[in-house]
């Protein structure tokens, strides 16, 4: 999650544009999935991101041609990532003084950009 914060949002003058994000970083090993899992892969995935767009029935591959799906099959490659350690960053404006907080929560809320105006209130909860 990530947006641009306009100084023109800070009570405090002479600001300069910014950046605010929650970011997290995986550490580990990679290995390629054999076409089997790659497939398995994607059903999973089109199945569970399917199901949340009901009552409209849901896609399966079964909807598109064995032949097409082969040659999209063989354009993509698939990985698993066994993850041995996770890095998390945020930068929330929490270097700024409590009313430039507030004045970025309100406008990246009026913006549309509510996750973003959480995630800096959950910090400073």
């Amino acid at each position: 999650m990530d947006g641009y914060v306009s100084p023109d949002w800070y009570e405090t003058a002479a600001q300069v544009p910014t950046w605010n994000y929650v970011a997290v970083e995986a550490e580990g090993v990679i290995e390629p999935l054999s076409r089997d899992a790659l497939v398995a892969q994607i059903e999973a995935l089109a199945a569970e991101h399917e199901a949340r767009l009901a009552p409209k029935p849901a896609w399966t591959t079964d909807k598109v041609p064995a032949a097409s799906i082969e040659r999209m099959l063989d354009a993509i490659q698939g990985y698993l990532i066994r993850v041995e350690a996770w890095r998390g960053t945020a930068k929330l404006s929490q270097n700024k003084p409590a009313d430039d907080r507030s004045g970025v929560e309100a406008a990246l809320r009026a913006s549309g950009r509510g996750d973003l105006a959480a995630a800096m209130a959950d910090r400073r909860n």
